[in-house]
C-alpha cells in the first residue's frame, strides 16, 4: 500500500470530526459491554460453583488483571472523546456556515460531555469490588452454594 500524503487543514471537515468522535463512542460503548459481560459472567461463577481458597484468588487476580486494563482503556477513549468534542466545539464556534446552522444545537449538544471519566472509574471499581466480595464470601463459605 502506498503512502498517502497527509491530510492538509482545509480538507478536514466537520463531518470527520463527528464521525471519529461517533467512532470513538461506539468503540467505548464497547468496551462497556464487554466489561459488563464479564462482571456478569464472574458473579454467576461466584454464585453457582464452590471456590476454593486458592481457585478464588487466581480468578480474583486474573480478573483484576482485566478490569485494570479494561479501565485504562476506557479512560483513554474517554479522554479522547473529550478532545474530540472541544475541537468539534471550537470549530462550531469559528465557523459560520448556513449548511451547518441547522444542526448546530445539535452538534453542540453533542459536544457536551456528558460522562464524566471519574464517575466512570467510580462505577467500575464498584463492581470490581462487588465481583471480589462475592468471590472471597464464596471461597470463605460465608454462604454455601448448591
Amino acid at each position: 500500500m502506498l503512502p498517502q500524503a497527509p491530510i492538509a487543514a482545509s480538507e478536514f471537515k466537520l463531518s470527520d470530526a463527528i464521525a471519529h468522535l461517533n467512532s470513538q463512542t461506539a468503540g467505548t460503548y464497547q468496551l462497556w459491554a464487554f466489561y459488563t459481560a464479564t462482571v456478569l459472567g464472574s458473579l454467576a461463577l461466584a454464585l453457582s460453583h464452590q471456590m476454593t481458597e486458592i481457585s478464588a484468588p487466581i480468578f480474583l487476580a486474573g480478573f483484576w488483571a482485566f478490569a485494570l486494563g479494561e479501565l485504562a482503556l476506557l479512560r483513554r477513549s474517554m479522554s479522547l472523546i473529550n478532545e474530540m468534542r472541544a475541537a468539534v466545539a471550537h470549530r462550531l464556534d469559528s465557523v459560520e456556515d448556513d449548511n451547518i446552522a441547522p444542526y448546530r444545537s445539535a452538534l453542540a449538544s453533542a459536544t457536551r460531555n456528558w460522562n464524566s471519566i471519574w464517575v466512570t472509574v467510580l462505577v467500575q471499581i464498584i463492581g470490581d469490588l462487588c465481583v471480589t466480595a462475592l468471590m472471597a464470601g464464596n471461597a470463605l463459605h460465608w454462604f454455601v452454594v448448591q
